[in-house]
């Protein structure tokens, strides 16, 4: 859609963040369904949470102090 001009690259970027901290937590039930060692699973699980505030901290921060005007 960004080659094709129908939206802006930023935009774009923001949707594919949000898309994958997305699919970073609806993994966090799969991998407590099916972990069999339980540390393991917590130690994934505190990563994934980890990572996905940090993602969405980067976008926070990008709006706030260098704003894409979109």
């Amino acid at each position: 859609m960004v080659g094709l001009g129908e939206t802006r690259a930023a935009l774009a970027g923001y949707g594919v963040v949000l898309a994958s901290v997305a699919s970073a937590l609806v993994n966090l039930p799969i991998i407590h369904r099916n972990a069999k060692n339980p540390s393991v699973s917590r130690r994934l699980a505190i990563l994934t949470i980890v990572l996905s505030v940090v993602g969405l901290a980067c976008l926070v921060l990008e709006q706030r102090y260098w704003p894409l005007s979109i």
